[in-house]
């Protein structure tokens, strides 16, 4: 005894006729008595074809009543399929056993056989049932029917016969063609009532939704969205009939944005309803939401967009979908990417946006992993973090560019407002709520001296999209006076620049250029350099290039902040050379060796100190010469002491810069001279 459920696969033959009158209890008391036959016809077979744990049922039905001149019809009942079936083919698809596939092959047994047999008596037919036998070949019998039960099935049937049409090859070139002969019908002009224009579009819309969309690669997918495209681009009533099937079929927003598998179709689909809404906004502004129709040439005005109209109620849909996108981890770039495109038409549609929630939306997405408990009366933030948890993977970058598009129209020295009905559109930029300031400036779980912004620190992990991240940045960074906020973006950039490995701290790196950009703290800004060329000690073997594009970006940066000099930040990375070169000089791809080597050249080498105007410069020059030959004479005695084998040509940028700094910058401390008199000795 195992203790384990089985199915049992071995061959059991059963026959088509069998007599019963053995078995009646009169021929048992007295056997004497020859039995009066009672035979039983063999009239369905149950299937089972599977495991004792999971599998599928199906049946095989003789057809009754039928004439006995006729060879009698089966039929095959599987789900929703119906089809004729040969009866000499009982015993291989019904005894079970093992498979006969050929003399030489292996057997293995059948995962398919008999489960249930069903025998009917053997009786001469009546009247009325001699009456329903079919007499032509292969036509089913009839048999009378209530009428209620008659309506079903013609119902039913008519259904399954549109399926069946729809599924045709030739129904997607059918719609197509439709779309493709609207305008020749029409002479080139739409119809008043648009009727036909609209039964056109929306059968074709259809047809995407419910069949090309959901075969597989999609072939005929794309020759439908050029016909589709001419039509909403021509004519501003097939544009906004072609909407209101998006509004009006929510699920179809949902299929086709989200849950097709086909990356390509999602893509599409978006650029549809994005390319709709931007015909609709220049042709029909009041269909589009604007109260005047000269409010799209007159961008400052502060209307809100109507409430019902066509680009808010493609908003409601979107946000409906809300709920359920943590199902649906593939279409999440698609979603999103479709919100930031409707966002990029302007304020009026960023400040809908807004009021539908977006911006908090985004904020939770990113702040909900680091809280204790999720929202427990949201409970797709519950089932996302547990997807999270089970290692799926969700794409970040469209929700990143999203927020950093409505951040970016917010204005921050602005006092939060409790409700989002309370935010008025204003093209300066747009409040804050006070749910959303909270969000923003979340830093569960940490010390208040060590508190970084945790949405923040989830957009920089996820390396999705470190330019978005970085408008992010400035966008902060600049509102900072108001805020207070420098230290607190300041941390959390810094504390993702010692990863392992190195090359991860790329998106931190371009968030720091960004910073330093526009922080108002001269302090903070040189801090930061030298935090970062500290570590670049301990990158090893990867990270090389991330770290030499840092600086040598952020020796040319020109700060938005007039407070600060133009050369300041070619001061900051210069003085901190002696930290980040050395590691640098010794890396074991070449290609930064050498470009390490071309960046020490335009920040020292190349300049002749006694030829330049400003001494202060100048002194800032050769001091960062001194220190860096000391800083590359240490770094490989260091390598010696540990014993590493060094090839020869790992060393030979090093070694130039040392020779260059030994010849124009003597070492003026007396125990540098020591230490690198002593090591030249060695």
């Amino acid at each position: 005894m195992s203790g384990v459920r089985s199915k049992i696969n071995d061959k059991f033959e059963f026959p088509e006729r069998i007599d019963m009158a053995p078995y009646h209890v009169d021929y048992l008391k007295d056997r004497d008595q020859p039995p009066n036959p009672d035979l039983y016809e063999l009239v369905g077979v149950l299937v089972h074809s599977g495991t004792a744990e999971s599998g599928h049922y199906y049946s095989y039905i003789k057809e009754r009543p039928a004439n006995s001149m006729i060879h009698q019809s089966w039929v095959e009942f599987n789900d929703m399929d119906v089809s004729k079936f040969d009866f000499g083919s009982i015993p291989d698809q019904c005894f079970g056993g093992p498979h006969e596939s050929g003399p030489y092959s292996s057997r293995y047994p059948k995962v398919f056989s008999a489960y249930m047999l069903f025998y009917e008596r053997v009786d001469p037919m009546n009247a009325s049932e001699e009456s329903q036998i079919s007499t032509s070949w292969g036509v089913p019998a009839k048999c009378p029917v209530p009428t209620e039960l008659q309506s079903q099935i013609n119902s039913n049937n008519s259904a399954w016969l549109r399926t069946y049409c729809m599924f045709d090859p030739a129904h997607a070139t059918f719609s197509r063609q439709l779309l493709e002969q609207l305008r020749i019908v029409t002479n080139g002009i739409c119809s008043d009532d648009h009727k036909t224009e609209k039964e056109a579009i929306w059968l074709s819309l259809d047809h995407l939704e419910r069949i090309l969309s959901r075969s597989k690669d999609c072939p005929h997918f794309s020759k439908m969205l050029g016909p589709l495209q001419k039509v909403i681009g021509s004519c501003s009533t097939c544009c906004n009939l072609t909407l209101e099937w998006v509004v009006d079929h929510k699920h179809a927003l949902r299929n086709l944005l989200l849950r097709v598998p086909t990356a390509s179709v999602r893509k599409d689909f978006g650029n549809i309803i994005l390319m709709a809404l931007q015909y609709l906004r220049e042709a029909e502004p009041r269909w589009y939401g604007f109260q005047d129709s000269d409010e799209v040439d007159h961008p400052s005005s502060n209307r809100e967009l109507q409430q019902g109209a066509t680009f808010t109620s493609i908003v409601a849909g979107l946000e409906e979908l809300w709920t359920s996108l943590w199902m649906y981890h593939r279409g999440w770039d698609d979603y999103f990417g479709l919100l930031v495109g409707m966002a990029n038409l302007g304020m009026h549609e960023t400040h809908k946006l807004m009021q539908y929630g977006f911006l908090q939306y985004c904020f939770e997405m990113l702040v909900v992993e680091s809280c204790k408990e999720p929202w427990t009366r949201n409970l797709h933030y519950t089932n996302y973090v547990r997807y999270v948890e089970k290692a799926r993977k969700y794409p970040m970058g469209k929700l990143i560019e999203l927020l950093a598009v409505l951040i970016g129209r917010t204005d921050l020295k602005k006092d939060p407002v409790r409700r989002m009905q309370d935010r008025r559109l204003n093209m300066g930029g747009m409040v804050m709520t006070k749910d959303e300031d909270d969000l923003m400036m979340f830093s569960s779980g940490f010390p208040r001296s060590k508190r970084i912004c945790v949405f923040l620190e989830k957009a920089l992990n996820t390396d999705h999209n470190p330019q978005a991240t970085a408008k992010i940045v400035r966008h902060l960074a600049l509102a900072e006076e108001e805020l207070g906020i420098v230290e607190f973006i300041q941390r959390t950039i810094q504390s993702g620049i010692n990863v392992d490995p190195a090359c991860l701290a790329e998106p931190w790196l371009i968030s720091a250029i960004a910073f330093l950009e526009c922080t108002p703290s001269e302090t903070g800004a040189k801090r930061m350099i030298d935090n970062i060329a500290t570590e670049v000690d301990t990158i090893g073997y990867s990270g090389g290039r991330e770290h030499l594009d840092f600086f040598a970006q952020a020796r040319r940066i020109t700060s938005y902040r007039s407070t600060i000099s133009r050369g300041f930040f070619n001061r900051c990375v210069l003085h901190a050379a002696p930290q980040w070169a050395p590691a640098l000089l010794l890396f074991w791809e070449e290609p930064i060796r050498g470009a390490t080597l071309d960046l020490l050249k335009s920040l020292v080498f190349n300049h002749d100190t006694t030829q330049m105007d400003d001494e202060e410069y100048a002194d800032s020059i050769e001091a960062a010469g001194r220190n860096l030959q000391v800083a590359c004479v240490r770094k490989c005695s260091n390598m010696v002491q540990l014993q590493k084998t060094i090839d020869s040509r790992l060393v030979e940028q090093v070694q130039e810069v040392i020779d260059h700094c030994k010849a124009y910058y003597h070492a003026e401390d007396d125990r540098d001279k020591a230490f690198i008199a002593e090591t030249d000795s060695k």
